[in-house]
């Protein structure tokens, strides 16, 4: 059994490493968490947090988050996928250690002069947490449409649906479930194709291998979720869901983390920090 650590989970990492830590990994997307969200109030802490991740000698997956997805396609195998970010990164956690403060931190020109420095994944955090929710409102909306205009009717798989209130809607996603997927592969076929890949969009989406599967099975959940109840993600829940791209589906792993959102969507199995810490403590991996 191998276990990830997402970020709030390094917050322990002293206490989880204390017995074994041959089965733990992390990776760089819960380094970059801790990066981007770095303040003046909060430096000394997130700091620290650093440091004993680099002192844990845990192994640390540094591929991103895109590159995960790049690699779920198996179209993609002749293509080159350039990353230019995961070094800038691991050299602005160096200036963090060895900065005495914020100040100090904010004032370095050996981050401040470089392409994808601090403001850039500072900034990156609220593009990516700030387009999920939008798109989420978006589709919110289309549906509420859908029922105010009458249009609450179709055909899908050769059954007919009607929308007139939420539950109808709820039995869609439920029935659907595969075809809900399906939608999710689909539109992350079409993002990767904005790397350059010269094919077809079915293409793309046939070329889908199954590698992340739980991460597309809790998307999935989640957004029909809201369509349903009509709401907004949280700001977090965009990168909650996002650590779910490094368990493969391949290994057996699970993910450690005190957060509920995973146990309501995710197909893995949580285990939380405590539950992790006993179990090394009995030496049970």
């Amino acid at each position: 059994m191998r276990y990830y650590l997402e970020t709030n989970a390094l917050y322990s990492i002293e206490k989880i490493c204390a017995e074994n830590k041959k089965n733990l990994f992390t990776s760089i997307f819960s380094l970059y968490e801790l990066v981007s969200g770095i303040k003046k109030d909060n430096f000394n802490r997130r700091k620290n947090i650093l440091n004993k991740v680099k002192n844990s000698n845990i192994f640390i997956d540094r591929e991103m988050p895109e590159k995960k997805i790049f690699d779920s396609f198996d179209i993609t195998a002749n293509y080159d996928y350039l990353e230019e970010r995961v070094e800038p990164l691991m050299q602005i956690i160096d200036n963090v250690l060895s900065s005495e403060s914020f100040e100090i931190f904010s004032n370095n020109d050996a981050y401040r002069t470089q392409k994808y420095n601090f403001d850039y994944f500072k900034n990156l955090d609220n593009t990516w947490s700030k387009g999920f929710i939008e798109n989420t409102i978006k589709g919110n909306k289309w549906i509420k449409d859908i029922v105010q205009n009458g249009e609450n009717e179709f055909n899908f798989n050769g059954i007919n649906y009607k929308i007139d209130k939420n539950r109808d809607l709820d039995a869609f996603f439920t029935n659907e479930k595969i075809s809900n997927q399906s939608f999710t592969i689909y539109a992350l076929g079409l993002m990767i194709k904005d790397k350059g890949i010269d094919s077809s969009d079915m293409e793309i989406y046939e070329s889908y291998n199954r590698l992340i599967t739980d991460y597309i099975h809790a998307f999935s959940k989640f957004c029909a979720n809201k369509m349903v109840t009509h709401n907004s993600p949280a700001t977090n829940d965009f990168t909650d869901l996002t650590h779910l791209l490094y368990l493969k589906s391949t290994e057996e792993s699970m993910i450690v983390s005190d957060d509920s959102i995973y146990d309501n969507f995710s197909n893995k199995k949580r285990i939380s920090v405590d539950e992790l810490i006993q179990t090394n403590a009995n030496n049970l991996v």
